[in-house]
């Protein structure tokens, strides 16, 4: 099923607030990709590489980070307007 057209998309359903299939949808258009790691990691490079693989594969819409001085993974994210 395509669903790219939702990607970053909200989707509003008379079901609401009970689940349903528009749930589903929401679900499979929207990939959230938690990044978390050691404080000791420095291979922003190959954090990039993995993350630039994964969204070929499948288009990230969101990263989840934890706390740093300077986030890679945002760093990531906003040059590739996610």
């Amino acid at each position: 099923m395509d669903v790219s057209g939702l990607i970053g998309k909200s989707v509003v359903c008379f079901c609401y607030p009970n689940p349903c299939r528009g749930d589903l949808l929401i679900a499979k258009a929207n990939f959230r990709v938690v990044v978390f790691g050691g404080r000791n990691f420095r291979d922003i490079r190959l954090l990039h590489d993995v993350l630039d693989a994964v969204h070929g594969r499948r288009k990230i819409t969101c990263i989840i980070e934890g706390k740093r001085r300077e986030p890679p993974a945002r760093e990531w994210a906003e040059d590739r307007g996610v």
